[in-house]
Formats: structure tokens, sequence, C-alpha cells
């Protein structure tokens, strides 16, 4: 049928663009004309004919009726029109394609194979009819490429003679050859009928005779299949290589999920900046060479580290920016056609600066590595519902506190147009950390309740978490970052010297990191917090407090005021306080590390770094008479309530 099908589209191509009756018979004749040459019976003939006439009777009706309806839409016209175009160019191509594999077919027949198989020695093609050719090339082109080795395969299992001694009359020797007698429907065929039927070419026969004398009747299988190429590397290594990309990363990296700029994995592990990956394979290769162990190269260092550890980034230069980096790297980069001692003193400027960087973080590193041994036996029995008495806990505990970005209220993830417009509220977030359970309480700054950023408001809040949300410590480690109007003033060394001379506490251990390499525990509760609020609806101070508490288990709302001026955490003025009993130190931006202990009272013993020596420090004021203790009403600071009658209806209004 598909046959027929081509044949009448050869003759309606001929034809379609004639529109008299005249043209159209002539067309006919010029087709049946062709018919006799492509050697169809009789009934073929007739039923051709039969498809012609119906045809073209049908487009003498078309044409009439095209006539009738000329003055029709334009429109409609096109659309006809381009609609006939496309199914006449699809049909050409399906006849070309017809033609092309026709032609082969004609050739083929028409030129014999000029073998002597065939009767009275003629050649064995003439044997078969031309429709044999066409079928059967046909139905092994719809077959797949292992379908048809099959096909073939088992024509050879039947052909082939595997036997390998030759018998002819009382001789017997060795075969040398082996000769296979081809068929095709009982009729013997040479091999080169054979490979046509079959839409074969002479390699990939040969192949598949080589393929069975080996391997018998199996499906073919590609060489290179289930086959290792010569870069690939066992598991071992590769185990070797992800193992030691962790490692590094435990040792070096920061948690810092959330917003995190330049980065869009939540779960990043962040390695610091003076680090790169060559570097890292430089290590990884000269402890593969000192153990006398296999070692990848660099390029595939990369790629299985791209391919097993995606989540851990280096981190670019300004995620967390330091002022003597960026002028020592700018510094080197100047040093090009500088003489050699001046560039081998830009280079040991940073690596000096690298160095005590470095000597920071792993102090950091160890204090929360301490604390996590000391409190994990202590932990089932704390109820963070109640605070406890002060030393009642003799262990370690390590701390860390900082303030985040000011988070504006209402808000909303979808960002209304008109928002952009309107100044929303401010709420400021200040949080400590304690890394050996984890948790952090998050305190939550209205703006009505805001009393600013100074030293009274961070040591408020710090005393209130010690009273409220402390484990009851003997030993205090705490980390903060080097801003001076916060953390790193005469007024926080005071207040700690004041606990441990009041025995809240025996020892107090306070560090700073170095400037502009500050990135620890209180960023990453904080980017769990932004990333939770910048999804979430929020119209008043309870929904942030509401998302910070589902933002993770780690977080801890506590409000500190709320809308209506109400102070739950007070705030007092430390710096009048405690100025009366304790002197300033100088220069204390140089120092790092601060400790206090209640057997040196009035004494601090500071360190300009980790490994510097310490120099020990009297801070009590001689002059002072009165008694020492922290009193709950001492000196308290009002909250900033003063907040015009203007602003407050603007913000209840918009």
């Amino acid at each position: 049928m598909g046959y027929e099908y081509h044949l009448v589209t050869i003759v309606t191509k001929r034809c379609i663009f004639l529109s008299s009756t005249k043209q159209s018979e002539t067309t006919m004749e010029c087709g049946t004309n062709e018919y006799l040459c492509l050697n169809l019976e009789s009934e073929d003939l007739d039923r051709l004919g039969n498809l012609t006439n119906s045809y073209f009777s049908a487009r003498e009706n078309e044409e009439e009726s095209f006539d009738s309806d000329s003055d029709n839409s334009s429109s409609d016209e096109d659309d006809d029109y381009e609609s006939f175009d496309f199914n006449e160019d699809e049909d050409m191509e399906l006849m070309e394609v017809h033609l092309s594999e026709r032609a082969k077919v004609q050739k083929f027949y028409a030129e014999t194979c000029h073998c002597k198989l065939g009767a009275d020695e003629k050649a064995c093609s003439l044997s078969l009819t031309f429709d044999d050719f066409v079928d059967s090339r046909n139905n092994c082109r719809e077959l797949s490429s292992t379908e048809l080795d099959l096909v073939i395969l088992g024509t050879i299992q039947s052909l082939l003679n595997c036997n390998e001694t030759s018998i002819s009359g009382r001789a017997e020797k060795s075969r040398q050859h082996t000769r296979m007698a081809y068929f095709y429907h009982g009729k013997r065929i040479c091999m080169k009928t054979f490979l046509f039927l079959h839409y074969l070419q002479h390699n990939r026969f040969y192949s598949l005779v080589k393929h069975y004398r080996k391997n018998g009747l199996t499906l073919c299988v590609h060489g290179n299949a289930k086959r290792l190429p010569s870069s690939a590397c066992s598991a071992e290594t590769v185990e070797k290589v992800v193992k030691f990309i962790k490692n590094m990363a435990e040792d070096q990296a920061l948690l810092l999920p959330g917003r995190v700029p330049g980065f869009k994995l939540i779960d990043a592990k962040l390695l610091p900046s003076n680090l790169t990956k060559h570097g890292l394979w430089k290590r990884y290769a000269d402890i593969c060479t000192s153990m006398g162990q296999f070692s990848v190269g660099y390029s595939k260092f990369c790629d299985l580290w791209n391919q097993f550890c995606p989540f851990i980034l280096i981190m670019r230069p300004a995620t967390d920016l330091c002022w003597t980096c960026q002028k020592n790297n700018n510094r080197i980069h100047r040093t090009v056609n500088l003489p050699e001692a001046e560039k081998v003193e830009a280079v040991r400027a940073q690596e000096e600066h690298l160095y005590l960087a470095s000597g920071e973080r792993e102090q950091y590193k160890n204090c929360c590595k301490e604390s996590k041994h000391h409190v994990q036996r202590f932990l089932e029995e704390v109820d963070f519902a109640h605070g406890r008495e002060p030393c009642s806990y003799n262990g370690t505990v390590h701390y860390s506190y900082d303030y985040a970005q000011q988070l504006h209220f209402p808000s909303n993830p979808n960002q209304p147009g008109p928002i952009y417009f309107k100044t929303p509220q401010k709420c400021g977030l200040f949080g400590v950390c304690c890394e050996a359970i984890p948790r952090q309480v998050n305190f939550l700054i209205d703006e009505n309740v805001l009393t600013g950023k100074d030293a009274n408001s961070t040591i408020s809040y710090t005393h209130y978490f010690f009273e409220r949300h402390g484990l009851g410590k003997t030993d205090a480690h705490l980390h903060a970052d080097n801003c001076s109007i916060q953390n790193k003033n005469s007024a926080f060394v005071w207040y700690y010297l004041l606990r441990v001379m009041t025995r809240l506490h025996n020892t107090i251990n306070y560090h700073f990191l170095l400037a502009g390499h500050t990135k620890f525990s209180p960023d990453w509760c904080f980017g769990l917090v932004k990333q939770k609020t910048r999804r979430t609806f929020i119209s008043s101070l309870f929904d942030i407090a509401r998302a910070v508490e589902e933002s993770s288990i780690v977080n801890v709302a506590e409000l500190v005021g709320l809308h209506n001026g109400t102070v739950r955490v007070p705030t007092y003025d430390w710096v009048t306080y405690l100025k009366q009993y304790f002197k300033k130190l100088p220069k204390i931006k140089s120092y790092h590390h601060f400790q206090f202990d209640k057997d040196y009272p009035g004494t601090v013993f500071c360190k300009q770094y980790r490994f510097s020596e310490e120099t020990e420090v009297s801070f009590h004021n001689q002059a002072s008479s009165q008694p020492l203790s922290i009193r709950k009403g001492s000196a308290e600071n009002e909250p900033n309530t003063s907040i015009k009658k203007l602003v407050s209806n603007y913000l209840h209004k918009e």
C-alpha cells in the first residue's frame, strides 16, 4: 500500500499545478506511459488508473468551486496556500528519499551481480524479482542496529561450516578457508546479492562472522563498553581526594547559610580567600608523595572537587574584606618592576598578616572545641526556661556575640510597588551564640526602645543573657569583633573585671578576631534568620520573633521592648557607673586577648596576639572608696521613647 502511495504521489506532483482539463488528461497519459516501465501487473495498473481518475475529477470540482467563490476574503486564501505549500514540501521530501533508494535497487537489478549461480549460469540476482529487493532492504532498514545483527548472526549460524577438517573423497586435511552457501527464500545467491538484500557492508558482515566464531550466538558489544578510560582513578584514590578536601573544610571553612554575597548555595562552606585550589592540590600532592601513594593531577583534582564537594567554596576577597590584605595585595602588584628586596618585603608583610589571622582563627576553633567537650555531659540537666545560679557549673563555656543588619517591617516577600516609597520601621538584631549547644539568643530591639549600639546597650544585653540564658559556668571564653564602640572598649573590660571581682565567674577570657577576618558563629545564625524573613510576610515585631524561632532550632527570640514602649530588657548606664571604680587602658585597640581572674582583682592580663607575651595591667582606681557591686537599679538609662508623634502616626497609617 505504501508503494502505491508513492506512485500516486509521483503522478500527483507532475500534475499538481495544471488547471485545465486538457492539461490534466495529457499528464495522465504521460503518467500511464511511466507505469509501463515500472513493470507492474495489470491489476495494479487498473487500481492506479482509478485513483488517478478520482484525483483529477476532484481537482476539476475544486477549480469550479474556486471560480464561483472568487469573492472570498484574501486572508483565507493565504492560509490555505501556506498549508498547501507545507504539505507539498513534506511530500517532496518523501518522494526524493524513495526515489533515491529505488534508484539504487534499479541500478543493481539492471547491472546484476555478475555471478553464475543462477539458472543457465546466469546472475543469481535475476532469479529474484524487483519487489524482493525492495521489500528486503526496507525491512532491514526498519530494524535497529542490534536487531539486524541478531538476524545476520542467525543466518551465519545456519550457513557457516565450523568444521576444522575438510574431507574430499578419501583425503582429509585442515580447512584453510570457510565457505558459506547463501540462500534467499530457498534460492541460491552469491555473497554480493546477500549483502545488498540485507543492507550490509562487507566490513560489518566480516565482523559479525568473526564475532560468531569467537563468542557464538551472542549480542555484539562495543569494545569500549564497560571499560574505564585511561585517565580513570581507583575508588580508593577518589575517596582520599574527597576526604582531603572535606578535612580541609572541616579545619578551615566557615558555615554561612543564608545571604552570602556572590554564592547561590545555602549550605556553602567557605574557605579563606588566601587559599587556592592549586595551592591545596600542591599540599595534597606533597602528602601523597611523602607517603609513597599515587596522586591525581590538578585538573582531575578540580573535577573531583566540583563533582563530590560542590558545597565547599573558596571565599572571594569581598566576602570578608580586610583592609590590610587589600593594601598588601596592591603593594605586591605594584612591585613588578621594583627591586627584589622590595618584592620580598611586600610578600613577607602579607604572609605575616595571614599568619596572624590564621592563628586567631585557630584560637577561636580551639575554644569552641574545648567548650563542646565540657558541656556535652552537662546539657541533660539544663533547663533554659529558668536562669541558673552563678558558678553552679564547674566548667568552661564559650560565647560569641555580634550585631546584625537591621530588619525592616512591615515587609512582603512579593514586595508590592508602593512599599518602595514608604519608610518602614526598623528592628535591631543582637545575638549571643553558645557554639557548644548550639544555641543563639537573638535580641529584637524595636525602634522605640533603641538606645543605640554603644557600650551601654551591648553590656546590658550581655548582662541579661548571663542572668536568664547563661549556664552558670565558672570559666567563660568570649569572642567578638573589633568594633571599638560596641565591644572593644574600656567599658567592656571594666564590666568583665567587675564580674570576676563579684564572684560571678572565676575566670573570663575575652578574645577578638583580627579585623577583616571576623566571620564566626553569630553570622551563621543571622544568615538563617535573614533567609527565613525574606520568605515571610511580616507585619509586626511579633512576626519577626516567630520567624526567628522558625528559622532554625538554634535560634531563640528575645524581645527587648514592645510596640507601646514597654521595656523588657532594660539598658543601664554602665560607663558612668564603672568609671568611678576603674581607669582606662591606653592603646586598647592594639590588644586582641584579655584575661580576668578572681585571684587577681583589678588586674587584667593582655596580649597583642595569640603568640605574644602577656602584659599585666592594673585597672583598679585607688581613689574610689565606694563598695563594688552589681546593683539592679544602678543608673538605669531610660529607653528612647521620644519617637515623634508624627512619625508614629505615619508608621501606623502606612
